[in-house]
């Protein structure tokens, strides 16, 4: 999912010199968007994760650094323990809930708008003392305010493009399926969803790019060394992110991951709030892995202290272009 910048382009005009200057009608200003972003992550709660004080359960602990103003909704659920989630701001004021939708006592959600700077921490546990398995993390946010448009999408969230290559410039023929070690079939991953879909058209499968993939690589080692936490580069590329730990991760894990993201996608134009259905959750990762104009797919993977993982992918040309089909 992680933060965006907004640009904002203003533009200056000059009638001229003299009181005889023709008129000239300033250029309209870009429209105010609502931009997207959010994260997923899989892992394990075990008897060997530190236990909370005040509580006496285990818990699992990341930080995430959000835009002032953005509405955000954290999830946490899991099957096999009673999810309890807690979400501190800076200042050290604690939203918590352990029952996100009634009868789903296995859930449990947070919504906040932020209203400090800084990091602001999210707290995995579970109600009960004892309780340990499998958890799914979900983040997804929005933020007002001026964005450029076309905005391109960085996976679940769109964002301003950096100084990279052009997003809609075509690249020449590259090797498939030449991802080196853990990454090995992930490009295979993402044009097996891609075929799910089932548009008519068929969507062209995506290609490797070691290019794409070398700038993946760096990000995720850079996000390693900071801890692990899941936040997007910002630069011209689509983008999806995942963290792994406590379980083994593979790329048809991740990928799927993303994808399982479907159920709570509407169809129609990309826009705020991701097309979803209420509070499903995201789906901006699996928009981006089925957008009919990405044509290539880099990824990097790096492990953070504690045997945390994290997962990068880079898209070329980006999805999420607010106002457009995925397909």
């Amino acid at each position: 999912m992680g933060s965006r910048r907004a640009v904002l382009l203003w533009v200056a005009w000059l009638a001229g010199c003299g009181a005889t200057a023709t008129p000239v009608s300033p250029t309209p200003r870009a429209k105010k968007q609502e931009r997207t972003f959010s994260s997923f992550e899989a892992g394990l709660l075990t008897d060997r994760d530190p236990v909370l004080p005040g509580r006496g359960t285990r818990y699992r602990t990341r930080e995430e650094t959000w835009p002032v103003g953005a509405t955000v909704r954290v999830e946490l659920s899991s099957s096999d323990f009673d999810a309890f989630l807690i979400v501190q701001t800076p200042s050290g004021r604690q939203l918590e809930n352990d029952d996100a939708t009634p009868g789903r006592s296995l859930d449990a959600a947070v919504e906040l708008r932020v209203t400090e700077a800084g990091p602001h921490r999210v707290i995995i546990t579970s109600y009960d003392a004892g309780g340990t398995g499998r958890y799914r993390l979900r983040i997804a946010g929005r933020s007002g305010g001026p964005a450029p448009a076309p905005a391109p999408g960085r996976g679940a969230s769109p964002g301003p493009r950096g100084n990279g290559p052009r997003g809609n410039e075509p690249r020449g023929n590259e090797p498939r399926g030449n991802e080196p070690g853990r990454l090995a079939g992930i490009t295979a991953a993402h044009n097996a969803v891609r075929a799910r879909v089932g548009a008519t058209p068929a969507l062209p499968p995506l290609t490797w790019s070691p290019d794409l993939a070398a700038h993946a690589q760096r990000w995720a080692d850079r996000l390693a060394a900071n801890g692990c936490g899941l936040q997007h580069s910002g630069d011209a590329y689509g983008e999806n992110l995942a963290g792994y730990g406590g379980i083994e991760a593979s790329p048809d894990r991740v990928v799927e991951g993303w994808a399982s993201e479907q159920r709570c996608y509407t169809f129609g134009p990309f826009q705020r709030g991701d097309r979803c259905e209420g509070n499903c959750g995201a789906c901006g990762h699996y928009t981006q892995v089925v957008w009919r104009g990405t044509r290539r797919v880099g990824c990097g993977v790096a492990t953070c202290d504690g045997g945390r993982e994290v997962w990068v992918c880079k898209y070329d040309p980006p999805g999420n272009m607010i106002g457009e089909r995925p397909y």
